[in-house]
C-alpha cells in the first residue's frame, strides 16, 4: 500500500557542469513536496562542480554527495540507486532544472492512478498526447509512446519510477541510449503508467555532438533495444507497436545514413553495418504485403510529428 509520506530518492549525476549546476540544486531545495532525498555523484569533475556540491550538502541535510573517479552517467546513475533509500526514484540531469512542485505533481499523479511509473512533460516539446491532460495507458500503449513521443520520451528525467521495478534490471553497455535502454525494461514491468501533459521540467539542450563532428558506432545500439521491443511486441501480439517500431527504424536508418555521409565518416565496417541495418528495416516495412498501407499511414503520421516537433524546437530556442 502506497504511503502519503513515501520517501523519492532524486538521483543527479554531476560531470563538469559547474555553470549550470547551482540552477539545477536551487530548484531541488525549493520542491514542494516534503520527503525526499537527494543523492548526487559527483564523477570525478574536473572543474568547482564537485565542490558546488559539497557546499550544499552542508546547507542542507537533504543532500548526500558521493565521489567517484570519472566512470561515466550508467555507473553514476547505478552507484546512486544503490545509496538510494526511497520508495520512488527519480533521475535529474545536472544542467536541467525543475519546477517547484516537479515531485508533488509526479507523486500525486501516481495517488491517482496508482501507477509504478509517472511521466510528466519538459518544456521545449510538443506531442500528439499534449490535448490529454493526464491518461493512464496500457502497457502497448506507454511503450508506443515511449519509442515514437518526444514529449513524453525516452528519458529517465522526467519520470518517477516505484523502486521494485529497479531489482533486477540490466545496465546499458554505454551512455548513448541508456535512458531508452532502461526505460523499455522498466515499462515491460510495470502494470499502470500514468502521464501528465503539464511541464514540470527544464531540459537544457546543449549541442555537443555535432561539435565532434563525429559519426560514433554506438548510435547503433538505438536498433538493438528496438530489435529487443519487437520480439516483445511480436511474442505478446502487440501488432500496433510492432508497425509503429518497424516505421521509426526505417526513420532512424534513413537519419543514421544522413549522419554517416555528413561526418564523411571513413569507417567501412560501420557503412556495412548501417547498410545491414537499413536493408533489415526496409523489409520489416514492405512485409508482410497486406499491411503495407497501414504502415505508410504510420510513416506520414511519424514524419508530420517529427517536422513539427522539430520545427517547435527551432522557434523556440
Amino acid at each position: 500500500m502506497t504511503k502519503n509520506n513515501s520517501l523519492i530518492s532524486v538521483i543527479i549525476p554531476v560531470y563538469n557542469t559547474e555553470q549550470y549546476l547551482r540552477q539545477c540544486l536551487d530548484s531541488l531545495r525549493m520542491q514542494t513536496y516534503p520527503y525526499y532525498e537527494i543523492i548526487v555523484v559527483d564523477d570525478g569533475s574536473t572543474d568547482n562542480s564537485s565542490v558546488i556540491c559539497d557546499q550544499y550538502a552542508q546547507i542542507d541535510k537533504r543532500f548526500k554527495v558521493l565521489h567517484q573517479s570519472n566512470s561515466g552517467s550508467v555507473i553514476a546513475r547505478k552507484t546512486g540507486i544503490e545509496q538510494a533509500k526511497g520508495d520512488f526514484f527519480t533521475f535529474v540531469d545536472a544542467d536541467d532544472w525543475l519546477e517547484p512542485d516537479f515531485l508533488q505533481h509526479l507523486y500525486d499523479l501516481h495517488l491517482e492512478f496508482k501507477s509504478e511509473i509517472s511521466v510528466c512533460a519538459p518544456f521545449g516539446q510538443i506531442s500528439r498526447y499534449m490535448w490529454y491532460k493526464k491518461f493512464c495507458s496500457n502497457k502497448e500503449q506507454a511503450l508506443q509512446i515511449l519509442f515514437t513521443d518526444k514529449f513524453f520520451g525516452g528519458y529517465v528525467w522526467n519520470k518517477l519510477y516505484s523502486r521494485h521495478l529497479w531489482e533486477k534490471i540490466t545496465w546499458a553497455p554505454q551512455s548513448m541510449f541508456e535512458d531508452l535502454y532502461l526505460n523499455f525494461q522498466l515499462f515491460i514491468k510495470a502494470n499502470k503508467i500514468a502521464f501528465s501533459s503539464e511541464k514540470k521540467y527544464h531540459y537544457r539542450l546543449i549541442p555537443l555532438s555535432i561539435s565532434h563532428g563525429t559519426f560514433k558506432r554506438d548510435k547503433l545500439f538505438y536498433f538493438d533495444i528496438t530489435s529487443y521491443a519487437m520480439i516483445f511486441a511480436q511474442k505478446h501480439k502487440m501488432q500496433s507497436l510492432y508497425n509503429y517500431l518497424c516505421v521509426r527504424n526505417l526513420m532512424a536508418a534513413v537519419r543514421n545514413f544522413i549522419h554517416y555521409f555528413r561526418f564523411k565518416s571513413q569507417d567501412d565496417t560501420l557503412y556495412l553495418e548501417l547498410k545491414s541495418i537499413g536493408k533489415r528495416t526496409a523489409q520489416s516495412v514492405l512485409f508482410p504485403l497486406r499491411i503495407i498501407p497501414v504502415k505508410i499511414i504510420y510513416l506520414i503520421n511519424e514524419c508530420f510529428w517529427l517536422l513539427l516537433s522539430d520545427l517547435y524546437q527551432i522557434i523556440h530556442k
